[in-house]
Parts: C-alpha cells; sequence; structure tokens
C-alpha cells in the first residue's frame, strides 16, 4: 500500500483532518510541527505498532525487522537442535533464555526497569564474550541465547520508532492518526 492509498483511506475513515482540529495539542498547525521537527526542538515518543515497519518501512526495513522479530525463535530452535546434537541437554536452558529475552524486552518491563534491561543486557554479554574466550560452549551459548535476542528485539523497536516518526512527519493525516490513537507523542523539548 503507498502512502497515497493509505491518505486516501485515512481521509475517508478519520473525523480530524487537520493538526488545528485537534484539541489541546499545542501546535497550531501541522507545518510548524515540520517545522520544529527539522529543528530539532521536538521530543517525540512512540508505542510499538508492528503494522508500522509493513506499512512505512522500505523493502531492506521490512525484512531486517521480520529477521530481528524471528530472533527469540531461531535462539529457541537452536536450542533444542544443539541439545540433540550434541546430547546435552543444558543446552535446552537456551530457550529460558530466549523467552526471557522476550519478556525483558516488553514495552511495560522496559519502561518500568529504568535501565535495569540495558545492565543485565551488558553484563550478559560481559558473561557471554569471557566463556567464549575461555572455550566453554555450553555457558557462551547460554548468555548468548539471551543477549542476541534482547538486543535485536530492541533494535526492531528503535528502527520502528524511527520509521513512525518518519512517518508521521511524512503526512498530516498519518500524524492525526497515530497522535490520536495514543501511538504517537510529541511534545517541545523543554517542556514536559
Amino acid at each position: 500500500m503507498t502512502l497515497a492509498e493509505i491518505e486516501s483511506q485515512l481521509r475517508k475513515d478519520l473525523k480530524v483532518q487537520s493538526v488545528s482540529e485537534i484539541k489541546g495539542l499545542p501546535f497550531k498547525d501541522y507545518e510548524e510541527i515540520l517545522a520544529l521537527h527539522k529543528q530539532g526542538e521536538l521530543r517525540t515518543g512512540t508505542r510499538m505498532n508492528e503494522n508500522v515497519v509493513d506499512l512505512f518501512g522500505s523493502q531492506g526495513q521490512r525484512i531486517l525487522d521480520k529477521v530481528l522479530l524471528s530472533s527469540p525463535i531461531l535462539a529457541i530452535i537452536a536450542s533444542i537442535v544443539l541439545a540433540i546434537v550434541r546430547s546435552d541437554y543444558v543446552l535446552l536452558w537456551g530457550i529460558a533464555s530466549a523467552i526471557l529475552a522476550l519478556i525483558l524486552t516488553a514495552n511495560a518491563i522496559m519502561k518500568s526497569g529504568k535501565g535495569v534491561g540495558g545492565l543485565i543486557l551488558i553484563a550478559t554479554l560481559a558473561a557471554f564474550i569471557y566463556f567464549w574466550i575461555k572455550g566453554d560452549f555450553v555457558k557462551t551459548f547460554l548468555f548468548g541465547a539471551y543477549w542476541v535476542p534482547n538486543f535485536l528485539l530492541t533494535v526492531s523497536k528503535e528502527q520502528n520508532r524511527l520509521v513512525m516518526t518518519d512517518a508521521v512527519m511524512s503526512s498530516e493525516l498519518v500524524f492525526i492518526y497515530y497522535y490520536l490513537r495514543g501511538e504517537f507523542a510529541i511534545s517541545r523539548k523543554g517542556m514536559s
């Protein structure tokens, strides 16, 4: 679906057709928002929406997003295959590691953790490197089954944020749609 097709559908569906019609939004119009964005004077926030990359991302971004989002599944499959091939069933703990990585990248957990997730990721990466240097395959794999999916899911969230920001800054109707749904927040820098 092209941007023009999306805008055509939004024109039919949205009751509000202009930023100036949104009550409580501290900007006079969409042009002011674009100018402040271009000057770097806006703070933006997004809520993860899986469809944004599919709708507005490039072909490469869409493919990358699928790879990033599948990383926990790939870690789980690798855990099962390696446990069977190596007859070392401790590797099945990689399933729990991958699931934990998935859980700890959930929006509610990341927001409430206040940086704890980042510290866990760094500690896990350090342990991964340490055990890799020591030549301990099992521990290296188990720590990798956590930090690789966790890191890649975090990259996916950042890509989602960038694609959404580009989308709302390329179309007033797209901005209105995501703003009114509470999936895109905006304020001037220095104001809350």
